[in-house]
């Protein structure tokens, strides 16, 4: 969901409505194909609206006066008036933007468990390019040819540059931030990190709605012409309804 979404006008002065402009108390006008900016109740009027960005639901909902509507969704139809009770950084749309931002920038297990791999393997490595670059040294004093500190020093960084495990250190943050980013496209909300880590111990899941497995939007599959049936099929029809 957008935390800036932009949709209707302040009935006051009639000017565009947005999640920053607009204050709890004021007064918006809404149509059918505009996004609902804040967070408010019907005041007056009758829409359809798409809820599914915060709810799931595939259909529209029928709103009332003394409904609540939310940041973020959709009017399909209709025209209401809305009573804004959040905005801003208040509103759902904006809540559900910062919990996704929150369960990217929290350290994950998985990251605890890396840095403590880093802490001992970087030592690790600092200590094997140092007996390398020795040893390439010793070489050159055995053949009596003098110790060759440019090239022992070649060798410490060659083994520092080879062997770091900065992959292993940025890997981790970048699976969880594209993720976590893939997962919010898709309308799947993670409230922590420990949602994913958790992930991996789950043995069955079970749905309520439609939409989690499906597009989420119904759509006409095929037409069967009765028309074209036999009489007697014809009577059957009428029969059963």
């Amino acid at each position: 969901a957008n935390d800036s979404p932009v949709g209707g006008r302040l009935k006051d002065n009639h000017s565009q409505a947005s999640a920053q402009n607009a204050e709890a108390g004021d007064l918006i006008e809404l149509k059918g194909g505009e996004d609902i900016p804040v967070d408010g109740v019907i005041h007056h009027g009758r829409a359809a609206v798409d809820e599914r960005s915060i709810s799931g639901e595939p259909l529209p909902v029928v709103k009332l006066p003394g409904d609540a509507v939310y940041s973020g969704t959709q009017i399909v139809e209709g025209n209401i008036e809305v009573y804004v009770t959040s905005a801003g950084n208040m509103s759902t749309a904006a809540l559900l933007k910062q919990m996704v931002a929150n369960a990217a920038t929290h350290k994950h297990p998985v990251q605890s468990i890396v840095d403590k791999v880093a802490g001992r393997f970087v030592p690790a490595v600092i200590i094997i390019a140092g007996v390398s670059a020795i040893l390439w040294s010793s070489s050159d004093v055995l053949r009596k040819q003098g110790p060759d500190h440019v090239n022992g020093w070649m060798i410490f960084v060659s083994v520092v540059i080879v062997a770091c495990p900065c992959a292993l250190a940025l890997a981790a943050p970048l699976v969880i931030a594209v993720t976590t980013a893939v997962a919010a496209k898709n309308h799947v909300i993670l409230k922590s990190p420990n949602g994913m880590h958790l992930g991996r111990n789950i043995s069955a899941t079970i749905l309520d709605k439609t939409g989690t497995l499906t597009l989420g939007t119904p759509i006409v599959s095929s037409v069967i012409d009765f028309t074209s049936q036999s009489s007697h099929q014809g009577s059957s029809l009428q029969d059963i309804v």
